[in-house]
């Protein structure tokens, strides 16, 4: 799994003003202030050098399919329009919204020293205003390859990266949005290459395009607001959820004070979440989240209105043009159980889980960081294919940077069909969490599947 970008966000003189939060918007250094454009449509244009991997100008049209996929929300007055092809480069400050690759270590040093980058995505604006003035998008042809017709399997960590797919999610960060830790969302911190899933928008973009770029006839919303606080105090940018079976909706940041709405909903019957969003660099692209200041994320996830367990969470219903108010969470640093989504489970009650390249089992070790804390998950694996399996320390509670391996260390071990109850038979591949040095202590084991079979994770 590959980080989908890394953006740089360049702003004028700034003074502190208040804050907006809704989703989870970039947000301007210094100030938080919410970015977003001011005016629309937004002309972007495309490098004419296109990429060599691919034939003709396919990757042409699957870019401007990217932006067709935005830009046909309904309610939404965000719009795009194509200024055509140019030779404009890695340029901020040249006045053009210009998508390009990176093919050379010679186009931009610092790619070659990224190779967990897919994308990067930088902007000018005001961060007094939050105005968006001009963004680039940069597609890595240096460490990976590039395709248009992603099948959702992929031949190496290298690629092939699918175009229209990668662009989706980059054009997010274009309108403002930062990254969400939940997989089902298309702005999910990372992406596999070859994956087509990000093609589409969850329900969680099409919201936050009719809130922050709403059309005069979008219909009055249905929302849900509380807050989150800690010990009676406000927790900073708790970031809160709407869950419908087992996923995630629509979420939103909380203020400074812990204060929250979760706009554009679609009416319906939810289960509401609050958990850590992140302070780590490894998630989210705003310098001004990446400050425990502003980011509070020492705390467990509850459902309201003060469970860890899913089934005992009381359902919260909204209704078209009402907000359903006083949904308030009261979190805490210690409990049972750690996390809602924990398993605890053997290999005899491993859960199943998609292999589509956006599977994702939430997770957070005992509070005791030394128990063998055990979650099991199960696939049919299919003869020919590769398989990744990954743990990521994505800054929830505990923070990445830490030096001391045991505040962020996981143990992933690749079982077959054998593996019940203790003690399991020998793994058929294991791993260790890597190095602090790495910046990433998550877990991989990578598998060839050489004939069908059931595996256990």
């Amino acid at each position: 799994m590959k980080r989908l970008t890394r953006a740089v966000l360049i702003f004028a003189f700034s003074i502190p003003s208040s804050e907006v939060f809704g989703f989870v918007q970039s947000a301007a250094p210094n100030t938080g202030t919410t970015l977003k454009w001011f005016v629309l449509p937004i002309q972007y244009r495309i490098n004419s050098k296109g990429t060599p991997d691919v034939s003709g100008t396919a990757e042409f049209a699957a870019i401007n399919a990217a932006f067709a996929t935005w830009d046909a929300i309904a309610n939404s007055d965000l719009s795009f329009i194509n200024g055509g092809t140019t030779t404009a480069g890695w340029d901020i400050m040249d006045v053009t919204n210009t998508i390009l690759w990176f093919d050379d270590a010679s186009d931009n040093p610092a790619v070659a020293a990224m190779p967990d980058i897919l994308a990067l995505t930088r902007r000018r604006g005001d961060a007094v205003s939050g105005q968006i003035s001009e963004v680039d998008i940069a597609l890595n042809g240096v460490a990976y390859s590039w395709t248009v017709s992603g099948n959702d399997n992929f031949s190496s960590f290298r690629g092939p990266a699918d175009v229209q797919a990668i662009v989706t999610h980059e054009v997010g960060h274009l309108i403002g949005l930062d990254h969400v830790t939940s997989s089902t969302s298309t702005m999910f911190v990372s992406a596999y290459p070859g994956d087509t899933s990000l093609r589409s928008l969850s329900q969680d973009e099409l919201s936050a395009a009719v809130f922050i770029y709403p059309s005069a006839g979008a219909p009055a919303e249905a929302s849900i607001s509380g807050r989150v606080t800690r010990g009676g105090s406000g927790v900073p940018r708790a970031y809160v959820a709407a869950f419908q079976a087992g996923r995630g909706i629509v979420g939103v940041l909380a203020d400074a004070a812990g204060n929250y709405r979760i706009h554009r909903l679609p009416p319906g019957t939810y289960l509401v979440r609050a958990q850590p969003y992140s302070n780590s660099v490894v998630v989210t692209q705003s310098v001004f989240y990446q400050s425990s200041t502003n980011v509070d994320v020492n705390f467990l996830s509850i459902f309201y209105p003060n469970t860890a367990s899913e089934p005992s969470a009381t359902p919260v219903t909204v209704t078209s043009g009402t907000d359903t108010p006083n949904i308030n969470l009261s979190v805490s640093t210690s409990g049972n159980v750690d996390d809602p989504f924990e398993q605890d489970d053997t290999g005899s009650a491993a859960l199943p889980i998609a292999v589509d390249g956006s599977a994702q089992i939430h997770h957070s070790w005992d509070s005791n960081p030394l128990a063998r804390d055990e979650d099991w998950v199960t696939y049919n694996a299919v003869a020919g294919r590769l398989y990744v399996i990954e743990t990521r320390n994505l800054g929830l509670r505990r923070d990445d940077s830490n030096a001391e391996v045991i505040d962020s260390a996981t143990y992933l071990e690749l079982h077959g069909a054998g593996a019940t109850t203790p003690p399991y038979p020998a793994p058929l591949a294991l791993n260790l969490s890597r190095n602090s040095f790495e910046q990433d202590n998550g877990s991989r084991i990578v598998a060839f599947e050489a004939a069908n079979a059931v595996r256990k994770v």
